[in-house]
């Protein structure tokens, strides 16, 4: 549909295809432009549906695509955030926010490539932190979120406190943020879960990490 929900569940479905989610305009662009040279497997890219800084679209200012690996920010250990594509800003706000207003120091994860994935990298950073969730502007059952529980080793998967996605229902028309944070997939509503869950209820510092902004 027009409102891009099922799109990655549907992609991961086709062997050999490749799906970059960008979180940003200037990734749009980049992969765009990585696609021109690449014949090795179909890719597909999901358009964010989200507006971009013009800046981030310069030609200096393209980041390298061609990693698999998932990018990182901060070294919190209590929790991994990890955000599917353009929910990265939403991550980083998630970041402060737990830590001003609960202690819980956090390492924010973005994946853009979702197939193939340095599944490695993941791991290795999921290993160091006590909990994960996962945040997509996808329906849960057909998300890159149902991809990592399928590849994930068990004992990672033991750690995932939750995945923030859309249920499995006709979801209501709105402005972007009005409809992300009637669904629990905004700033506020997941802190909020984060504050109220046992894993976190009473957190005091208890690490000394790097936040990703002071």
């Amino acid at each position: 549909t027009h409102q891009v929900l099922y799109d990655i569940g549907m992609l991961l479905a086709c062997p050999n295809v490749e799906v970059y989610a960008p979180a940003t305009g200037g990734e749009l662009k980049a992969i765009l432009r990585y696609m021109e040279s690449y014949d090795e497997h179909p890719i597909a890219v999901r358009f964010p549906k989200a507006s971009c800084e013009v800046a981030t679209l310069a030609e200096a200012a393209l980041p390298d695509v061609s990693s698999k690996k998932p990018v990182l920010s901060g070294q919190g250990k209590d929790l991994a955030i990890i955000t599917v594509g353009v929910m990265w800003d939403l991550g980083m706000a998630l970041e402060k926010e737990i830590r001003n207003s609960a202690g819980i120091l956090s390492t924010v994860v973005g994946l853009r490539w979702i197939r193939p994935l340095d599944l490695d990298a993941l791991v290795e950073t999921l290993s160091d932190c006590e909990h994960f969730i996962i945040i997509e502007d996808s329906y849960l059952h057909s998300s890159a979120a149902a991809y990592l529980q399928q590849i994930l080793p068990g004992e990672i998967q033991a750690r995932h406190l939750k995945t923030f996605a859309f249920p499995e229902e006709s979801i209501e028309h709105g402005g972007r943020d009005e409809v992300l944070d009637d669904y629990g997939i905004s700033v506020p509503r997941i802190a909020e879960t984060l504050r109220e869950h046992a894993a976190f209820r009473g957190k005091v510092y208890s690490y000394t990490a790097k936040p990703s902004e002071a």
